[in-house]
């Protein structure tokens, strides 16, 4: 599943920051299965929103990231 959070007023340095502490708490979390304990990873991609920007365009970039930390092992984060 994908999902956005939106942060006002934010740095590229926030934005990282917010998307460390994402990775590192669902990092600690499990899954409970009939087929026993599942762990469970993150990947972020982070960008900060540029004046006038259309949604779609920010939408782009942020997949964009999301597939660059995906495709390199996952469980990262990747802003740009």
């Amino acid at each position: 599943d994908q999902f956005i959070v939106s942060v006002a007023n934010a740095s590229l340095d926030i934005v990282s920051g917010i998307g460390e502490r994402m990775r590192m708490i669902v990092g600690t979390s499990s899954l409970d299965s009939p087929g026993g304990e599942i762990d469970v990873s993150v990947s972020v991609g982070g960008t900060l929103a540029r004046p006038g920007e259309e949604f779609a365009i920010i939408l782009g970039r942020l997949q964009g990231l999301l597939r660059k930390a995906a495709l390199t092992d996952g469980n990262r984060v990747v802003i740009g």
